[in-house]
């Protein structure tokens, strides 16, 4: 099992990492842009409607802003809050103080998921950072509304 939240390491959901995604145009895509470092994420999930409870499959492909050309041999981080709509005042933790931190994931061709399950509903919130060569490249966040399991 790939993955762990920072409060429970024994966390009963089970994440995956996968590195050969295909491309999807899903109405559920937000794309980040940084015109400074010339790189674009764009971040996708699947399925389109995520419920509390079941596997969503988190989605990035890494591109040369201007080109579209993938970014070649990439690193990623990926941190997951906890339904933000019951953050407390003092920062991003939830009721529970939660959230969930993945490191070093590989990408040799731009394009990387995680397999996520979102043990509540509400929104969520998605922030990625990407490195390159031991430097950091991007830096991106992105939101997420899991619907509750009905």
């Amino acid at each position: 099992m790939l993955g762990m939240t920072d409060k429970n390491m024994n966390a009963p959901y089970k994440t995956s990492i996968n590195n050969t995604c295909q491309y999807t145009n899903a109405n559920n895509t937000e794309d980040w842009k940084d015109p400074e470092n010339n790189v674009k994420i764009h971040f996708t999930y699947l399925p389109e409607y995520p419920l509390a409870g079941n596997i969503t499959t988190l989605i990035f492909h890494v591109q040369n802003l201007q080109t579209g050309s993938y970014l070649k041999n990439l690193v990623a981080g990926i941190t997951i809050t906890n339904n933000l709509t019951t953050a407390k005042t003092d920062g991003i933790k939830d009721a529970n103080g939660a959230f969930s931190r993945f490191t070093n994931i590989p990408s040799a061709n731009g394009i990387f998921s995680l397999n996520y399950r979102f043990l509540e509903e509400g929104t969520h919130q998605v922030i990625v950072n990407i490195r390159s060569q031991n430097f950091s490249l991007a830096l991106a966040s992105f939101s997420l509304v899991v619907q509750p399991l009905v």
